[in-house]
């Protein structure tokens, strides 16, 4: 009953979002195990509230209002109504990628060097083959 009543509640206020918790909540203890102390635990948790806070705006401005739930729906509402539908989208991808940015380390420049740089060695190789095929 209480967990039918949890998981009621996060889907209402969530939507589709709400799924992420138990990863995030994995996550964080995978974090707390590693690390073995509390600095900076704070900061995790704000992290994944803000992305998912983000994921429910984006859901409810692309998709039908539900999906994001009661609290995406409002941010949804409130971007719409001020800044319109391309910059409401633009902003919550934005505090999406940056609250995914502190949550996992990500450094994007990294991610982009390294994903160029398997992309030109993957098309190279093809190439390669592509001669001997031929």
């Amino acid at each position: 009953a209480f967990g039918r009543s949890l998981r009621g509640f996060f889907l209402d206020n969530l939507g589709s979002s709400s799924y992420g918790i138990p990863f995030l909540i994995f996550y964080d203890l995978l974090w707390y195990a590693r690390t073995k102390t509390t600095k900076g635990l704070w900061t995790l948790v704000l992290a994944a509230m803000a992305s998912l806070l983000s994921l429910s705006a984006f859901l409810s401005t692309v998709g039908p209002l539900m999906w994001g739930g009661l609290l995406g729906k409002s941010l949804s509402y409130f971007g719409l109504k001020h800044l319109g539908m391309p910059m409401s989208c633009l902003i919550s991808l934005i505090l999406l990628l940056l609250s995914l940015q502190v949550l996992f380390e990500i450094s994007w420049f990294k991610l982009i060097f390294r994903t160029t740089r398997l992309v030109i060695e993957d098309y190279r190789k093809w190439r390669d083959s592509r001669k001997e095929v031929l």
